[in-house]
Parts: structure tokens; sequence; C-alpha cells
């Protein structure tokens, strides 16, 4: 979609309508060169793995909005993670809110090749989730 001209450029740009998943939008004229990759996953937390990023040696920053249901009890979460490239990752939860306590533990490690799993550590029955996450590398 052609949105502008050399001439006319749009400083903030508002979107609305269904996110697809797996979708990958690059900026290629715009200040820098970012490439962003959102997916969108579901699922019920039978085990605690409920995503992977294949980092490898690419540094990288991935933001997850997380949300998980228990019957009538919710928890909304923020998770920011950051990638050096060479092995380290690090990762903040914030953002964090229940209805009534806690539903998951959220937790971040780096396992071979650089691969960053992120765990979702539950208490009592199964959690049914449901998360979007960016990339931006």
């Amino acid at each position: 979609v052609d949105l502008g001209s050399s001439t006319n450029k749009f400083k903030d740009l508002y979107l609305s309508g269904n996110i697809i998943g797996g979708s990958t939008i690059t900026d290629t004229t715009g200040d820098g060169n970012a490439s962003s990759n959102v997916i969108v996953k579901s699922g019920t937390i039978g085990s605690s793995l409920i995503d992977t990023i294949i980092a490898g040696t690419t540094p990288l920053a991935a933001e997850y909005l997380f949300f998980f249901k228990r019957g009538t009890n919710i928890h909304t979460q923020k998770t920011l993670i950051m990638s050096d490239g060479s092995g380290n990752a690090y990762s903040q939860e914030y953002a964090i809110m229940t209805s009534n306590g806690p539903l998951v533990d959220i937790s971040v490690t780096v396992g071979g090749s650089g691969a960053i799993e992120v765990r979702a550590t539950k208490t009592g029955s199964d959690v049914v989730y449901k998360f979007t996450r960016t990339i931006l590398q």
C-alpha cells in the first residue's frame, strides 16, 4: 500500500483491524533499517514451554503481551526480552495485572544455539493462554 510520496512522509501512522500472524514489516526507506516480526499464538499450558525464539548470533528485542485464563480468573502481563547475540538474554516482566493472584510464572532462558525459551509455569490446573510476540532485529 502506497501511503505517501517522496515529499510527503508520515510521522505517526495508526492502523486498526486484524493482526495477521507471521507478518513481517520491514522499513527500508525510513530513519533506519528495522525489521519486525509479529505473531499471535494460543493454547493450553499443560507443560511449561510456550515459545522459542531462534536468536542465533543476531541481537534482538522481543516483546510479549500475555493473557492467561482459568475459569473466571485472569492474568495479563508484558515481558520484554533482549538478546545480545552472544548467548546472553535479559528479560523484564512489567504491566502485571491479575483478578485473583498470578496464574503462571514467566521465565526466560537461553538454550542451545542461542535459542531463547519462554516458559509459563502454572500453579494448579491447566491455564488457557493467548499472546502476541513482536521481534525487532
